[in-house]
């Protein structure tokens, strides 16, 4: 019969409690609790939490915010010296509002998202520069704004495409943003071409939103005109597109013109 030493056990379940909770928390906790705008101007109040087990000596970090829609709207940093263990540290960045044309500008309210580059974040304990990747956890349940990494800048539309006229479908598109969802009402659909308006087609109207052609994604007016001659070369002068109509998604093969 075998003998369980009470004592033992439970000192040997404190101490797997104990080693995992070090290993779980041994991370800098970040989180939005707030933001505000007064004039060109939105204010961000991040939450820091140590939980490293070590005072941070030094904090700089860049990033870029965006609309739901991924239109870049500013930049901002987190830039604070000595974070002690275990207390909440709060901290207000400012992001200015950049235009976004002579008609329409942003505003605070428009900002879903954050997106921080590791090259330009940097966080220093003792003499130590600790990659962001392991050291940062976003606390994004709830939050008013999602934050995560990025590895490219181009993720954003801050280089977006003109209005483009497609002959062989007659309708002239543009890549969608905050203002035309606003306009058309479209929600739920960060990406796709919008149709801004309609010639020689019976088929497609003014606010449709193209999301797929060829069972491909519609990222830019460049790619469905790729598309498009990809069929003709191969003597296909139809397609298969994907879009959506007051909220709605709608299949549709059409003839190439």
């Amino acid at each position: 019969m075998i003998r369980i030493n009470k004592k033992q056990v439970i000192i040997t379940i404190i101490y797997f409690i104990f080693l995992s909770n070090n290993t779980l928390s041994n991370n800098l906790e970040l989180k939005i609790t707030g933001k505000s705008q007064i004039e060109n101007t939105c204010y961000i109040n991040f939450q820091l939490l140590n939980k490293t087990q070590k005072d941070i000596k030094n904090i700089n970090i860049n990033f870029i915010t965006t609309s739901f829609f991924l239109d870049k709207i500013g930049i901002g940093e987190i830039k604070t010296a000595n974070i002690n263990q275990s207390l909440p540290y709060t901290y207000t960045s400012s992001v200015k509002l950049k235009p976004a044309s002579e008609k329409n500008n942003y505003v605070c309210k428009d900002i879903t998202n954050i997106f921080i580059l590791p090259p330009e974040c940097k966080v220093l304990i003792n003499k130590n520069h600790i990659s962001c990747i392991k050291l940062l956890k976003f606390k994004n349940e709830k939050s008013i704004i999602n934050v995560s990494f990025i590895e490219s800048k181009l993720i954003t539309n801050q280089d977006k495409d003109e209005e483009e006229y497609i002959q062989e479908l007659g309708i002239k598109v543009t890549q969608i943003n905050t203002f035309l969802a606003k306009k058309y009402h479209i929600k739920n659909y960060n990406k796709g071409l919008i149709v801004l308006s309609v010639n020689n087609n019976n088929i497609f109207r003014e606010g449709d939103l193209l999301i797929e052609m060829e069972m491909l994604p519609l990222l830019s007016a460049k790619s469905i005109q790729e598309i498009i001659i990809s069929n003709i070369n191969n003597d296909d002068h139809s397609s298969l597109i994907n879009f959506v109509r007051n909220g709605n998604e709608k299949w549709i093969t059409i003839k190439l013109n």
